[in-house]
Parts: structure tokens; sequence; C-alpha cells
């Protein structure tokens, strides 16, 4: 019975096995799962560099910069090999038609380094860039991957040999009087204040006075003007008469014009109540003569007299104010701007290279009125900040503006002002009153008390 039972358990197990179907699936398991790639997770990789750059220099005016900087920021820190790919490019435009370019190997370029930051600095210094003096309009571009920074501003580059010479009346020996003579290179005639010859009347003391030279280093040695034998004066008319023989040193017109031109604007600065408008010139009694060089003595000689701007030569290391005619006009605020443009690109009168930019080209006149004598000169507001320490520029500055100013019919004295506030100082000087032209200016150094 045993045997039997074990028998048909047998047949049961091979009738499941091999004759009832079995889901397989149930049992099976899927390791795809666990080591197959996770199809949702992106690749892990480092971020590309992104770079932006930003002026750190943000002021649009400077007076002799030393330097411009700019920031280079980025996404994650760099290293200086990445940095080796930024190029930069200064262009130098000056007022007097000059252009220069300087790329990346041409320039002194510093960098200090902050995590994510780097600080680049340029040397715009005048050494650096072998610049003049004058106003320039520099523009700086730089580039690193698609990233561009372009910035352009003005600068000034004032000479270091920029110092007044007006001198008040108790810093001189004796009374002076302004008379023009040739610069050593007899291109110019030059105002200078010097002691007046003796004579036997007031136009031939000055005669006189022409005919002896100063001492005022860059004047020239010679005589301003040729001896006259007669000199006659009536309602206006000045009369000169010469001989041939005292005009032989005259062989050109261009030396016979300048000569003739110290007398005329000696005339011109002449505080006498006596005015002359014309001057006559005779030879030998005659005005058919051409024993002048060459000149045309048939009509007299227009004494004009226009208001002026003193432009700044530099001669043997000092200043010498030189006078150039502007054009009046009836609008006071006119007359007021040439004498600023003049200042800022001097080139429209002389391109001496002896004479020198004064004014920054960013400083602007606003406005200009006239109340009772006085001037009064508004401006940009950049005016309170742009001057710095530099004393001798202020200083030079500011008699230049009080020569030329009060040139202008009936101004004698000169405010400036920033909107409706009038400035009591600019740089490091300060003035509390109105100013007025020094007493003397181009002072015969054998006059001036030690």
């Amino acid at each position: 019975m045993k045997r039997i039972m074990t028998l048909l358990i047998y047949v049961l197990l091979i009738y499941t096995v091999y004759v009832i179907p079995i889901n397989t699936t149930a049992f099976e398991i899927d390791f795809s799962s666990i080591f197959a790639p996770d199809e949702t997770a992106e690749e892990i990789a480092e971020d590309p560099i992104h770079y932006s750059m930003t002026p750190l220099t943000t002021d649009d005016y400077f007076i002799a910069p030393n330097e411009y900087a700019f920031a280079v920021d980025t996404n994650r820190p760099i290293g200086d090999t990445e940095l080796s790919d930024l190029a930069i490019e200064l262009v130098v435009q000056g007022a007097s038609g000059m252009n220069k370019s300087y790329g990346t190997s041409e320039l002194t370029i510093t960098h200090t380094k902050k995590d994510t930051r780097y600080v680049i600095t340029v040397a715009i210094d005048q050494s650096s860039l072998s610049l003049g003096h004058e106003n320039y309009m520099l523009t700086i571009t730089a580039s690193i991957s698609d990233q561009v920074l372009k910035n352009e501003f003005s600068t000034f580059y004032p000479d270091d040999m920029l110092k007044p010479n007006g001198l008040s009346a108790d810093q001189v020996t004796t009374e002076l009087a302004p008379f023009y003579y040739p610069d050593e290179n007899n291109l110019f005639n030059i105002p200078v204040y010097t002691k007046m010859e003796s004579g036997s009347n007031y136009f031939r003391r000055i005669l006189n006075t022409l005919y002896v030279a100063p001492s005022l280093p860059g004047i020239s040695n010679e005589s301003a003007f040729p001896y006259s034998n007669y000199v006659w004066y009536s309602a206006g008319l000045l009369e000169l008469k010469f001989s041939e023989s005292s005009l032989e040193n005259y062989t050109t017109q261009e030396a016979a014009k300048l000569s003739l031109s110290t007398l005329i604007k000696t005339l011109e600065s002449s505080s006498r109540d006596t005015i002359v408008n014309k001057v006559r010139m005779l030879v030998n009694g005659s005005q058919n003569s051409q024993a002048f060089g060459g000149l045309d003595l048939t009509t007299e000689f227009v004494v004009n007299r226009e208001p002026k701007v003193y432009l700044p030569l530099l001669s043997h290391d000092s200043t010498i104010w030189l006078p150039f005619d502007i054009a009046s006009d009836d609008d006071i605020y006119e007359t007021a701007n040439r004498i600023i443009s003049a200042y800022k690109s001097p080139t429209s009168y002389t391109e001496d290279e002896r004479i020198t930019t004064l004014i920054p080209d960013s400083l602007n006149l606003v406005d200009a009125q006239l109340v009772s004598e006085t001037l009064q000169l508004k401006f940009s507001a950049n005016i309170r900040s742009m001057f710095g320490d530099r004393r001798d520029y202020v200083n030079t500055l500011l008699e230049g503006l009080s020569l030329s100013m009060t040139s202008i019919p009936y101004v004698e004295q000169i405010e400036f002002y920033v909107g409706t506030e009038r400035l009591s100082s600019l740089g490091p000087i300060n003035f509390e009153v109105p100013l007025t032209r020094p007493d003397y200016f181009n002072v015969d150094p054998k006059y001036v008390i030690e």
C-alpha cells in the first residue's frame, strides 16, 4: 500500500510539471532597472566661462590722468591663462589734428585678481603715451571672448611750466607801462611792462622806449621801431617822419609789418586820455616811398581796439602772455566764449609749439552777463572738482582769464558761477572778491623787486 501511494505522488508531480502550464513571469526579476544607467540623469560638466566688463574710472573728464581702470568679472575663478585672450586698443585724437593708436603690446597694462574679478589698469599718463600739452579724446576698447567694452572720454595734459607772471604795483621799483616788442624769433609782438624813457613829449617817449629793447628773456634784443626825426599829433592822428637811412634794416615787408605792429599795439594799450586812431608815415617827406620794407604808406594805419585773448607762450622756463585780437560781438556771451574756445584750442590762432592749451575741453561756458562792470561767467558744474591741487596751473588759468575778459569793453572784473552759486575757490585757490587783471605782467626783470 505504501508503494502504491509513493507511485501516485510521482505521477502527480510529472503531470504538474509537463502538462499544467506555469506562468513563469510571475517569478521573473528584472535586473535592468538596477544595472542600466539612469536615462533621466544628465552628464555633469563644468560650466563655460562667461565674462563681463565694467569701467571703474567713471568720470567723464580728467586732467593729466595716470591710468584708466576697468574690471573683468567671471562666473567662476579663472587663471592668467584665460585672461591672456584680453585685447586692448587705445585711440588718441588731439585738438591739433593728431591721431595715434596703441595696441595691447604697446600699452603698459597691469592687473590684480580677487576671487572672480580682475582689475585691469592701463597707463595713460602723458609720458607713457608720448603726448603733448593739449586736449585729447581717448577711446579705449577692450575685448575678451564675445564681450566688448568701449569707453570714450576727454583728457587734458597741462604743461608743468605754466606759472602766473602778474605782479602788483608794490612788487616793482617804479611805475611801468606796456610796450610791444618782437619775440626772439621775430614772429610775434609781445607786451612788456617796462619804464617809459624820457622825451620831449608823450609820443616821443613812446618811440624812445620802443627803440630800447627790454631785458625780458624771449624778447629780441634789437630795437622794436625805427627812429623818427619828427613827431606830430592832432585830432587822433599821429604823424611820423623818417629818413631813408633810418629804415635801411627793414628790407622785407614781413620785418616792416612786425615793426609797425609794435607801435600800433603799443598805442592800443595806451591808457592816456589822448587817443591815437591812425598813424601816418612819411619818408623824406613823402608817403610814396617804398623804403620801409616795400610797405604801402599812402594810407594811414588804423589803431584798432578789439578784445584780446592772452595765450600762454612758454619761453625760457617761464610763461609769457601773448595777446591775439578776437572778434567782438554785441552778445557778450559770444565774445567771452570765443576767449574760452581759444584757450581750449590755441591752434586756431597760431601753430607755434610754444603756445600751450590752458582750458580743458570739457569745461563749458554756459552763460555770461555783465552786471555793473562785473562779468559773471557761468560754467558747467564740473568746474568745482576738476582742478585738484594744481596751484600753479589754476593761478595761471585765473590770471589768463582776468587779462582776457577785462579786455572786453566795460569789463573791470570777473566772477565765476555754477548756476546761481558764486564760486569763491577753484581747486586750491581761494578768492572771496571778484578777480581783476594784475597791475603788471610780462615785466622787465630789472624793475622787479627781489
